[in-house]
């Protein structure tokens, strides 16, 4: 399943309708399938799979932070509660090294749903309990985030700069959790800056150099971005998130399309089985002209991996061929998915659509 073998589900399924998932290798497979079905964001049928397993067997704590982890992302906060605190009474009894780390994820999940509550003491009460060294970054991630919602980003900057540098992955780490909180509160000049810092530091880390290309592009320096990613191609000429990313950003600004479609096809190449790649050879043949095509291409896209960026896209295609109840169908399924995302939440107030 993990590698798109499409015989690969239906003998699972047989496995565990034929079982009453009592035995561990029962609940290994089931957990692994649900693993799956969140990995391929088929969320709602990973929460069916979680909910069967929990019910049949309460006293299997793993499942419990699953599904913790699943209500919290889907923000039913109650259940996620219920679910981790679940979690976190069985770990406890079972006291080993596993059901350690567990309690940490739990624990940052909590200080979230509180912060999600503004009950910001609740939140720093929880990340207080984390006691592994390793896992400290995470819960000052989640203070620093606390700080910024409360409108003291400074602070928050502040807190995550003072985090001492042990090993030159500290220091890395550190400027990777500034940015993404940067990221988070759509601070994309700061953001880019401090890319910038860490690429500065570690030249040879391409998912840096990737990271602050992006943020280029959504702080309005195209020209900027494209720089940065034909470096990175020139010096990983297999990083084919790059060829995506320029080829990507052509189409979405229809601008210089034929070397657009170029730039994906090389990534299409270099990773044939990615779906967001796919997408955006779609999207492309969608700027050219080539409707029938694009709806192919964005139809097996979606199907690979249902994504709100995807729904956008491929209802767009669908609505500017009169398919209207269609492309509403499927922006409705991308919203499920993501209420908030901004390339789906653009494409319909571009397109003046309420679904």
């Amino acid at each position: 399943m993990e590698r798109g073998e499409k015989q690969a589900e239906p003998i699972v399924r047989q496995q565990l309708d034929a079982s009453s998932i009592t035995t561990t290798a029962d609940t290994a497979v089931a957990l692994a399938y649900a693993r799956t079905l969140l990995d391929a964001q088929r969320n709602a049928e990973a929460r069916a799979q979680l909910e069967k397993l929990t019910t049949r067997q309460p006293d299997q704590a793993e499942p419990w932070l699953l599904l913790g982890s699943l209500q919290l992302q889907e923000n039913t906060l109650p259940a996620a509660t219920a679910s981790l605190e679940k979690y976190m009474a069985l770990a406890r009894q079972a006291g080993d090294e596993r059901s350690a780390r567990g309690l940490t994820q739990a624990y940052l999940m909590m200080a979230q749903i509180a912060e999600k509550r503004q009950d910001f003491p609740a939140a720093n009460a929880w990340l207080d309990r984390i006691e592994n060294a390793e896992d400290i970054m995470a819960a000052q991630m989640r203070r620093a985030s606390l700080l910024a919602r409360q409108g003291q980003m400074a602070q928050a900057r502040a807190l995550l700069r003072s985090q001492p540098e042990r090993t030159p992955e500290d220091a890395r780490l550190k400027l990777v959790a500034e940015a993404q909180l940067l990221r988070d509160f759509k601070a994309w000049k700061e953001a880019y800056e401090v890319y910038g810092e860490a690429v500065a530091r570690f030249p040879d880390v391409a998912d840096l150099r990737y990271d602050q290309a992006m943020m280029a592009e959504k702080a309005g320096k195209p020209g900027d971005m494209e720089v940065l990613l034909r470096a990175l191609i020139a010096a990983k000429p297999d990083f084919h998130h790059a060829y995506n990313a320029l080829g990507y950003s052509f189409a979405d600004r229809n601008v210089r399309l034929p070397e657009a479609k170029k730039l994906i096809e090389k990534a299409v190449e270099l990773a044939p089985g990615d779906a967001y790649i796919q997408d955006s050879l779609g999207w492309v043949e969608f700027r050219l002209g080539n409707t029938a095509r694009a709806i192919d291409i964005l139809q097996a896209a979606y199907g690979k991996r249902p994504d709100p960026e995807i729904a956008a896209h491929l209802g767009e295609v669908l609505w500017s061929q009169g398919q209207r109840e269609q492309a509403l169908k499927i922006w409705r399924e991308g919203l499920l998915l993501s209420a908030d995302n901004e390339t789906l939440q653009g494409t319909l107030k571009r397109l003046r659509v309420k679904p």
